[in-house]
């Protein structure tokens, strides 16, 4: 490589003046989530979803996804003889995806609700898309309507009647942020399809 060519790169990403770039062409689904903050606002929501993100609840997640999905889902590729890995990867980020974040969604539905998580990734990296972004937006925008009154408000109205999972999600962290006046619920709305999408495909 050219001579100086790495202290030149480690001083640009060092350069706070630098935003991220390529995930604001959706602004249906990606305005105000914490790939797209800087500074302090991209601070605050860090720090407000950290606690879900620590090696003790990571360890734990780790845990239950073993029992809960893989072991599972490997039992049923030996008893079928075989299987597609790519299917088997999805499904197991998707029930990872659903615990970290807090979503409920019934076995039945994960192929369904697959697609629709698909659909989100299309919008966060539309910059690359071929389809023209206003159509590109008018899909992300159908499918987070419909996620949110098929799987987060039935979510929401459980957690609302006691009937939530006890355990730290990011849902309730968020919850909890929206009723302090932190998040608006529009925000909340597109913060929780972001990081299923992110869960699930990044």
């Amino acid at each position: 490589s050219h001579p100086g060519s790495f202290a030149r790169a480690h001083k640009v990403l060092l350069d706070r003046s630098l935003v991220q770039g390529l995930y604001q062409d959706c602004p249906v689904l990606m305005t105000g989530v914490v790939l797209n903050l800087e500074g302090q606002a991209h601070r605050a929501r860090r720090k407000l979803m950290a606690p879900v993100f620590s090696s003790s609840h990571a360890q734990n997640l780790e845990q239950w996804l073993d029992e809960a999905a893989i072991r599972p889902s490997i039992a049923d590729l030996c008893a079928a003889g075989g299987g597609d890995l790519v299917a088997f990867a999805e499904r197991v980020a998707l029930v990872m995806a659903l615990k970290l974040v807090g979503v409920g969604c019934k076995p039945a539905r994960y192929d369904a609700l697959l697609e629709t998580i698909r659909t989100f990734g299309q919008g966060a990296t539309s910059a690359q898309s071929l389809e023209s972004q206003e159509a590109l937006n008018q899909r992300v925008d159908a499918q987070l309507k419909q996620f949110v009154a098929e799987y987060l408000n039935p979510e929401i109205a459980a957690r609302n009647e006691g009937l939530g999972d006890a355990l730290s999600d990011l849902l309730q962290i968020l919850l909890e942020a929206r009723d302090r006046g932190e998040l608006t619920t529009d925000q909340l709305q597109r913060d929780v399809a972001f990081l299923m999408q992110a869960s699930v495909f990044s």
